[in-house]
């Protein structure tokens, strides 16, 4: 009798047990953005300008030796005797990278090999709701990729610039950049694109719209039954130049675009989200932590994801 007594309230307890996991969880998983939005400033500090989105995906790191930018090949890149990497914006990896010797991970910025740097786990990079900081269990190119849940925000996607009647030879007035409206843009140093802003990073005095109304990093979605197997937005590891493993944009017309939380449907490319019912987290410029629900009115969020737009945002549509 007792034991049918005591095995009661055991069940009574524990939704309340996992209710607490995971608002402990959220709350870690908030530092962990807040951590990175931090190390973001402090690069910006040094440097006057945020780390960018890397040039083109699935490329080796960038590094100078004897005053001279090079380029390792996507597989198997050594750095030269001598040779240091690059900062932005001539670094081919993207922010993830960038920032590592401002989260305490100096030592794999530095590591020679690169595939080495990407099968190192960096735990902040991990939503605890999600999973625990491992590198994928099931290989890629011959490599276990260190994955990544958080993703800077590259701005509106080219089609939802178009709505707008952006062109690639006319960036003006609306947003400052084609393909680039966001905090964490994509570098062109290493490749013969034409286009105003392209090949530049964002500096604070870029952010027209005011730091605390625009979004430098939130969670990117992920597909629940391809976790830690490289799914296409988790398989070149945190380190991936710009590409759908490290950035997340926005278009408020698509409907497969709007933020939503975890299942085991297909996740389309830069695609926001998280593990978390209701709402997933974003870190603003101003470092301030918002929770954006899924449902959050498609021109509020379209407005956070851009930098220059002039539009207020009322952030009871986002929250």
């Amino acid at each position: 009798m007792l034991l049918v007594v005591v095995l009661f309230f055991l069940s009574l307890l524990q939704p309340v047990v996992y209710r607490a996991r995971i608002a402990s969880n959220t709350m870690r998983c908030g530092n962990n953005l807040r951590q990175i939005a931090i190390a973001l400033h402090n690069y910006h500090n040094d440097f006057n300008i945020f780390p960018t989105g890397g040039g083109n995906a699935e490329q080796g790191r960038a590094f100078s030796r004897n005053g001279k930018a090079e380029r390792n090949p996507p597989l198997g890149g050594k750095l030269p005797a001598g040779a240091q990497p690059v900062n932005a914006p001539l670094q081919e990896w993207g922010w993830a990278y960038q920032i590592l010797p401002y989260i305490e991970q100096d030592y794999s910025w530095r590591l020679p090999e690169d595939d080495a740097i990407r099968q190192s786990v960096v735990p902040i990079y991990f939503c605890p709701v999600r999973r625990n900081p491992l590198a994928n269990d099931k290989s890629a190119k011959g490599l276990k990729m260190a994955g990544i849940d958080y993703g800077g925000n590259g701005g509106l996607t080219e089609a939802a610039q178009a709505l707008k009647g952006l062109r690639a030879s006319d960036y003006k007035p609306l947003y400052g950049d084609y393909t680039t409206t966001g905090l964490v843009i994509r570098s062109s140093a290493w490749y013969p694109l034409k286009g105003p802003g392209l090949g530049r990073a964002v500096s604070l005095e870029s952010v027209k719209d005011g730091t605390s109304n625009t979004i430098l990093i939130a969670e990117k979605r992920m597909q629940t039954d391809s976790i830690n197997r490289n799914p296409p937005n988790d398989d070149w590891s945190f380190v991936d130049g710009w590409g759908n493993d490290t950035i997340v944009r926005y278009h408020p017309e698509d409907e497969k675009l709007q933020p939503a939380q975890d299942s085991n449907a297909r996740v389309p490319d830069f695609a926001m989200g998280s593990a978390h019912p209701k709402a997933f987290l974003a870190a603003f410029a101003d470092i301030s932590l918002r929770k954006i629900r899924y449902t959050a009115k498609p021109e509020a969020l379209a407005a956070a994801t851009v930098r220059d737009e002039g539009l207020p945002i009322k952030f009871g549509d986002l929250e």
